[in-house]
């Protein structure tokens, strides 16, 4: 059969067949050029019981489906959307997206969409949020449990005035705690995004190549600003390599960072060439409970510090333990 309508939007060519000796059913279906917000009404009244078109129809608002090839096959009365002969690939453009999750909405989606043994991949998936966007992505949905996610993979570009928005996103919550003390952000970044199943678990991966970000942190009294670094998140550690930047006056340089989210809870801070203030730096150490007790008789400081080299390393709750080297005028 073909057919062409005008509502809802489609161009659609296939063929159906029954088995009479094992009453199994095949179908297979060729569609264009395909009008989705005109195609909502038809799906809902077909198929609105079907738990992937319920969830694509409270999603996808809008967009064309620029080629699609459906085929299933199962026995009369079987559910046939829903089981591992079903097949379905498609290309989409000019899409728009609900992400509720997140209160986001996604506008100009494109990628390619296979349907196929009970996952669900989408590939070269692209999209933009207000002025970020994401782009060469992969995501993966496992269809037989309750479509749970197994791969988000993207490049991005992130405007950072939306990080309070996009932190909801983050499933590790010693991440999300601490970035919702940035306010204000303005600024942008370029990088990549991994969150990925491995033994029932999600392992989420940061890697951000670019970074110019200007906010206020924590009970910080002077603003920072961070012009250039890479940020990765890793194997339950946050690492932070080759960032420059400001901190009120004090001009930060060749800073690397990396602190253990895991019980022990350990860091290193290396430095070189920085200057700091110290009338910068004592509020920046007053807003963290691990050293605001240590700098209780310190009232007041003033000067400068150039920091030719400076490490420091050991259990981040533990300030009486450090390990310190400093070399500086």
């Amino acid at each position: 059969f073909s057919a062409q309508f005008d509502h809802p939007q489609l161009q659609a060519a296939g063929k159906a067949a029954i088995d009479n000796k094992s009453r199994e059913i095949t179908l297979e279906v060729d569609g264009k050029n395909i009008d989705l917000a005109s195609c909502q009404d038809v799906l809902r009244v077909a198929a609105g019981s079907q738990p992937l078109v319920k969830e694509i129809n409270g999603r996808l608002k809008r967009g064309t489906i620029t080629d699609i090839f459906f085929k299933a096959q199962g026995l009369q009365g079987a559910d046939l959307l829903n089981n591992n002969n079903t097949i379905l690939k498609a290309g989409f453009a000019h899409g728009r997206i609900l992400v509720p999750e997140a209160g986001l909405s996604l506008q100009e989606v494109n990628g390619e969409l296979t349907m196929q043994d009970g996952m669900l991949e989408v590939k070269n998936l692209a999209a933009r949020c207000e002025n970020s966007r994401t782009y060469g992505a992969t995501l993966k949905i496992d269809l037989g449990r309750q479509y749970k996610t197994v791969l988000i993979e993207t490049m991005f570009t992130a405007d950072l005035s939306q990080l309070p928005s996009l932190v909801r996103l983050i499933p590790v919550p010693a991440i999300k705690k601490d970035l919702s003390l940035i306010k204000s952000p303005r600024g942008t970044a370029e990088g990549k995004f991994k969150l990925s199943e491995e033994n029932s678990a999600y392992i989420t991966e940061f890697d951000i190549s670019r970074l110019s970000l200007q906010a206020d942190y924590r009970t910080f009294p002077a603003p920072l600003e961070l012009r250039r670094g890479m940020c990765i998140y890793q194997d339950l550690t946050l690492s932070f390599r080759e960032l420059s930047g400001r901190l009120g006056r004090s001009e930060l340089s060749g800073v690397s960072a990396s602190f253990s989210l895991r019980h022990d809870q350990r860091f290193a801070i290396t430095s070189k060439g920085a200057t700091l203030f110290l009338d910068d730096l004592l509020p920046v150490l007053n807003s963290f409970a691990a050293t605001k007790d240590l700098m209780r008789d310190i009232t007041t400081a003033s000067g400068s510090l150039v920091l030719n080299n400076f490490e420091l390393n050991g259990p981040l709750l533990s300030p009486e333990q450090w390990k310190f080297s400093l070399h500086g005028d």
